[in-house]
């Protein structure tokens, strides 16, 4: 059974007889050497042996002083070739601060001549290592290339399909609109006009996902600003009669929450709207996201409107919107408190996700 080599060196010095001798004397040591004569035939064999990668080289050991091509000068060359090569310079008594200087080129060491097995064995050995230890690091920041370059073509897959999304939302907002202008009866009409409020919604968040850097969470403190703010105005509210307060905290929630909140409040929105402020009345609606004990976020609405009936009763409700709100604090695993007296407030608690 053939015993592989412990790697494979190649050996340059314009010394023939030295070549061999070295090269002899490796091999013995469990080593597979090539000799080269010359700089330029040292490239050659290089090129020769990068085509196929189990041919490839592992060390160079190279003299310094040669004619047509030094050895710094083929340092540098190699490296164009196969930048993971590890070069040896070897050099007499006379030579070491050029030796030196050639490891500042980015030769791992040196030897002297005349060739000590003792001493030159170790270096050859740390050589080895050295070779191993650049293939393993090249390998790794190959994968973390593919792998970021794979990332990337996912981020842009998402955020081309949040942008779709959004489109057809808007489109779907489109043709409801259009359904509303040919209806005479007024309930109908609002009640298209709160499922136009709710595709919006939807809407919304897929345009602010396409345009984030985070494809997958939504910072909600934002869109829960421009979304209250944007319910005043599709109502036709005046800023002047209801002022809008908000308390919220820097928080993202990832998709499948930040949808559902944005319904939650889009309907508590509405609801204050619709019932808080009769006859033109002036008022605030106050908007909070906190995060709260146990790893919860807490997003409140209230108002300082005229309150809650005290015969009012969640479960047995007809309104659709608070139907949908109870649905979905359900989906969101959360739990949902209501404040009557001296106005309304409604609280919901809800289990931050970590997706």
């Amino acid at each position: 059974m053939r015993i592989a080599p412990i790697a494979r060196v190649l050996v340059v010095d314009d010394e023939r007889d030295l070549v061999t001798a070295l090269c002899r004397t490796l091999e013995a040591q469990g080593y597979s050497t090539t000799g080269a004569a010359s700089g330029a035939q040292a490239l050659d064999a290089l090129r020769a042996a990068a085509i196929v990668d189990t041919t490839r080289f592992d060390v160079l050991i190279t003299d310094l002083t040669m004619p047509a091509m030094d050895g710094i000068t083929l340092l540098r060359a190699v490296q164009h070739i196969d930048a993971n090569l590890v070069v040896i310079i070897m050099t007499g008594h006379g030579t070491v601060d050029t030796a030196v200087d050639a490891m500042k080129n980015g030769a791992l060491d040196y030897i002297l001549k005349p060739f000590n097995l003792r001493v030159a064995l170790p270096v050859l050995s740390r050589a080895v290592a050295m070779r191993q230890l650049r293939l393993e690091n090249d390998a790794l920041l190959k994968q973390v290339t593919n792998r970021t370059a794979q990332l990337k073509e996912r981020e842009s897959l998402l955020q081309e399909i949040h942008h779709r999304v959004k489109n057809n939302l808007q489109v779907i907002s489109s043709l409801i609109n259009m359904q509303i202008r040919g209806l005479k009866d007024e309930s109908s009409r609002r009640a298209l006009r709160d499922c136009q409020s709710r595709v919006i919604t939807m809407a919304k968040i897929h345009e602010m996902l396409y345009q984030a850097e985070d494809y997958a969470r939504v910072p909600f403190a934002k869109y829960a600003k421009e979304l209250t703010t944007n319910i005043l105005q599709a109502a036709g509210t005046s800023l002047g009669n209801v002022a809008l307060q908000f308390e919220l905290d820097e928080i993202s929630l990832p998709v499948e929450q930040a949808i559902p909140c944005g319904l939650i409040l889009n309907e508590l929105i509405a609801n204050s709207l619709k019932h808080a402020f009769p006859n033109g009345a002036h008022g605030s609606i106050r908007v909070v996201l906190q995060r709260a004990p146990d790893s919860a976020i807490l997003l409140a609405v209230s108002d300082t409107g005229i309150g809650i009936s005290p015969t009012f009763e969640l479960e047995t409700s007809s309104s659709l919107g608070l139907q949908l709100v109870m649905t979905l604090v359900e989906q969101i695993e959360g739990r949902l408190d209501i404040i009557r007296e001296p106005s309304a407030s409604f609280r919901i608690t809800f289990p931050q996700s970590a997706a």
